[in-house]
This record gives structure tokens, C-alpha cells and sequence, in this order.
């Protein structure tokens, strides 16, 4: 009989999130084990926001209590996706797990590691305090980079201001750092002297544009590969990284920590720009904050299209908790209230989450909790769309609805909230906006699909809608 696989005694951490995120674990854990004399196993996953290895992108650490690893299907963080079956791997060979460990919330790590002869963590969150030294001498790039590196800071002056602009799918940084807050304090810069060209960094084409016809030839930038689940983008992703270091002072996006870290790296002056001198809102403009316990971008975006102008909703990643929250009940409710938990319990938030149904009564009521994943666990929508409409063909009965139920966790105190709209499953796809079964359901007595109403029309009726519109009249009556 093999035996089973047996890790070493210490500190396994599973560094999660994107680059630089992976940096500040990587480097906090090097400190700690140096410190507080533990052994720290690093498990370095390749993962769709990091399609790297470390020993793709950087030299083996040398000299240090702390290795690096790549790892094993088994030191995968547990997800909904992976129906958490590393974690039942786990549960013989740790005496403790900590999945999205945040030391701020959660016990400090000298305390977590005393009398425990093994523990796992996922985080992306810094354990512990570090210098600018340590985190140059746990990360050099390999010499290929090193070299692209020297090549674009060879371009720079001592008056070169670094900028990044971070766009793609980042909800915070695209609402608090427009480009016209960014043009204000590089302008200032430029007027003043302070600076005489800027080196920009962003996932946004169009705003390299924006800045190539502002600044002309005081621009600096590259055209960099933005896929960051390829290895190519992931190696352009460091050399744009360590050349914002090598500028003179570095204006970042809102909320976004590669700007953050690139200043660490070279011990520079960082300011995130924002649209107001100073970001933090003053008591008497003061939203009230809910944590709406998802990273979905569509499911955010609908829900601030909903909620008044008085409310600001974070999402995970404003917690920088990136990692899925397993939905393993059975129905609507209990995900809501598993998800809602998850965030309060850990951050000491309030917090709602959402669980929707598309129940179809020739099919039994179903997907119902199953609808995110009907054709599969990847939560392809084209292939759910394609497996109901084909289970639907020969059906005379073609009534069905959305049931949204959105769970509140509220000063500990549980609350359930629900929405529906009824209507037909189509017999084809229209439509091309919304998301997911929107081209193909249509709510009764209106003629249009969801995907064909356009997203202001369909947050007037939809089950989130009005899911949400209870949520709110509670909201207005105790919050």
C-alpha cells in the first residue's frame, strides 16, 4: 500500500491573487521564517490571474528557513470549481487550515504557529511587516528580464514619472482614477518642472492612446502582452514592474497594488490619484458601506445600478478576498446565507449575498440551484443556454422564472430577502446584452428577452431588482 504524501513540519502558504499580491506573501513568509524560526513551504500556483511558475519569472531563493514550490494538484486552494476536494486531501495531514487568511481579522501568525506541528494557509495578504531589502532580495528576475528591464529604464531621466493606469475589469479603479484626475497631477508635475516625461503602464489600450496623443514623445511606454493567464504576459507583467521602479515617483489607481509594490521595490514617493484631493470621504459625506460578497462583475455592476447614491457596495475584491466561496446547499437560501456568513464571519462586515434560481416547470423546476453550473462546472453560459434550449425543444409548457434570494448578515442577525419575475423560456437565443440565460428567457408581457431590453430597462423589473428593492426598504428603516 503506498503511503500517503506527508509535508514537512512548519508553515505551508499558498500565495493566491495576482502578481504582486504573490509578492508581498512571498516576501512576508521569508521574513517570518526567518523570525520566528519555522519552516515556511512556499506553494507557488500558476493560476489563471498568474499563468507563471516562480522559477519562470525570478531566481531560487538562497539562504533562507522559506522554499518555494510548485506544488501539487493538492495544494490547490479549495473552490466551488474544484468542489473543494483539495481540502478533504488536507484534512489528515494539517492541524489547522486557513483559507483566505487575513491577519488583520484572523490570529496573528506566531500565535497560529505555536504547538502546531503543521499548518496551511491560502492568502493574498501580507503576513507580517518587511523592508525594501527584503523584497529585492526575495525577488530578482531572471537575467532575460533583468535585461528588458535595464533596456527601458536606460530611456529614463531623473525626472520620470511612473504612472498606472489600471482599467479591464477593476470596478474601484476605473470609478475613483479617471483620466482626468491623472492628467491633473501629471500636469502639475509637468508644469512645475518636477517632471519631464512619464513612463506609463496599463491593460487599456485605449487609454495608451489617450496618452500618446496628450503627451507625444514625454511619453514613455511599451506595448506590453496583457494576457496574464499566459506566461509571456506574466514575464511582460514583471519587466513593467520593475521598470515603474526604476522611475522617480509613481502615480497609481485606486485599490490597485501593483503600482503600490513597484514603489516599495525602488523605495520611491507613491500617490494614488483619485478624483478628489483626498479620497477618504469626511463624516458628513460618509456612504454607508455593505459588502455585496461577490467578484462577479456583471452582478456588481447591476446592483450599483440599483442601489441609491447614498450606499457604496464593495465587493470581495475591495477585501482582497479573491478566492470562490464553496455554495454547497441545496437551496436558494442556504448559498445566500453560506456566502453572507462566509465575509461577516471573517471580516466583521456587513454584508449581503445572492443566490439565483432560473426554475423552469417543465423541467421539474430545475436548474434551480444547480443554474450556474448546468452544463458543467466551468459555468459556461453559451453551454448552458445550448443544453436548455435543447431539453426545451419538444416542450409545450415552456413557463418558467428567476428566483433571486439575497441573504443579510447584519449585526450578527440573519436576514432573507426574495425576488421573482416570471415569464417564457424562448425558443432561441436574442439579444446581446445582460449575461448569463438572459438571451433566452423573457419575463411575461413584455415580448423582450432580458439580453434584448438593455441593462437600465431590465433592472426596473428584474428578480434582483426586486430582490434588492426589500433589501433596501429594510436598509431605510434600521441601518
Amino acid at each position: 500500500m503506498a503511503s500517503r504524501q506527508r509535508y514537512p513540519k512548519g508553515l505551508t502558504v499558498v500565495p493566491i491573487s495576482g502578481l504582486a499580491n504573490r509578492m508581498r506573501v512571498v516576501v512576508s513568509a521569508v521574513v517570518a521564517a526567518r523570525t520566528l524560526s519555522v519552516p515556511v513551504r512556499l506553494v507557488w500556483r500558476p493560476s489563471w490571474d498568474c499563468r507563471a511558475r516562480f522559477d519562470q519569472l525570478f531566481l531560487p531563493l538562497s539562504g533562507e528557513q522559506a522554499t518555494v514550490e510548485n506544488g501539487s494538484w493538492r495544494d490547490t486552494p479549495a473552490t466551488k470549481r474544484n468542489l473543494c476536494l483539495p481540502l478533504l486531501l488536507r484534512k489528515r495531514q494539517y492541524a489547522e487550515e486557513w483559507r483566505c487568511y487575513d491577519p488583520g481579522f484572523h490570529p496573528d501568525l506566531k500565535q497560529l504557529t505555536t504547538g502546531h506541528p503543521s499548518l496551511y494557509m491560502d492568502t493574498c495578504f501580507s503576513l507580517g511587516p518587511y523592508s525594501t531589502d527584503d523584497l529585492r532580495k526575495t525577488f530578482r528576475p531572471l537575467p532575460t528580464l533583468q535585461e528588458r528591464i535595464d533596456s527601458v529604464a536606460a530611456r529614463f531621466t531623473g525626472k520620470t514619472v511612473g504612472v498606472h493606469v489600471r482599467r479591464a475589469d477593476h470596478v474601484e479603479a476605473i470609478r475613483h482614477s479617471p483620466l482626468s484626475a491623472f492628467r491633473h497631477q501629471i500636469d502639475s508635475l509637468l508644469d512645475t518642472d518636477e517632471a519631464d516625461s512619464v513612463f506609463l503602464c496599463t491593460d487599456d489600450e485605449h487609454v495608451r492612446q489617450y496618452f500618446r496623443e496628450t503627451y507625444g514623445e514625454r511619453l514613455l511606454t511599451r506595448q506590453p502582452h496583457l494576457e496574464r493567464h499566459t506566461l509571456r504576459g506574466m514575464e511582460d507583467a514583471v519587466v513593467d514592474l520593475w521598470s515603474l521602479s526604476c522611475t522617480n515617483r509613481i502615480l497609481g489607481s485606486y485599490h490597485s497594488s501593483f503600482s503600490d509594490t513597484a514603489a516599495e521595490l525602488g523605495d520611491i514617493p507613491f500617490e494614488v490619484v483619485t478624483e478628489s484631493e483626498t479620497p477618504d470621504k469626511t463624516p458628513d459625506t460618509m456612504k454607508r458601506q455593505l459588502v455585496f460578497a461577490t467578484n462577479n462583475v456583471h452582478k456588481l455592476r447591476e446592483i450599483r445600478e440599483i442601489m441609491p447614491a447614498d450606499i457604496e457596495v464593495l465587493s470581495l475584491a475591495d477585501l482582497h478576498c479573491e478566492g470562490d466561496i464553496p455554495e454547497t446547499a441545496e437551496t436558494l437560501e442556504g448559498n445566500a446565507l453560506i456566502k453572507a456568513h462566509y465575509v461577516y464571519d471573517r471580516f466583521g462586515l456587513d454584508c449581503f449575498a445572492d443566490d439565483t434560481g432560473l426554475e423552469v416547470d417543465a423541467l421539474g423546476g430545475g436548474p434551480g440551484v444547480h443554474t450556474a453550473r448546468y452544463a458543467g462546472d466551468d459555468q459556461n453560459p453559451q453551454a448552458n443556454m445550448k443544453k436548455i434550449l435543447a431539453e426545451m425543444k419538444e416542450k409545450t409548457n415552456r413557463h418558467a422564472r428567476f428566483r433571486t434570494v439575497i441573504a443579510l448578515i447584519e449585526k450578527g442577525e440573519e436576514h432573507l430577502f426574495e425576488g421573482r419575475v416570471d415569464g417564457i423560456i424562448t425558443t432561441e437565443a436574442r439579444g446581446e446584452q445582460g449575461f448569463g440565460y438572459d438571451p433566452v428567457f423573457s419575463p411575461e408581457d413584455t415580448g423582450q428577452t432580458f439580453a434584448e431590453m438593455g441593462e437600465q430597462a431590465k433592472n426596473r423589473i428584474s428578480h434582483r431588482a426586486r430582490a434588492v428593492q426589500k433589501l433596501l426598504e429594510y436598509i431605510n428603516k434600521t441601518i
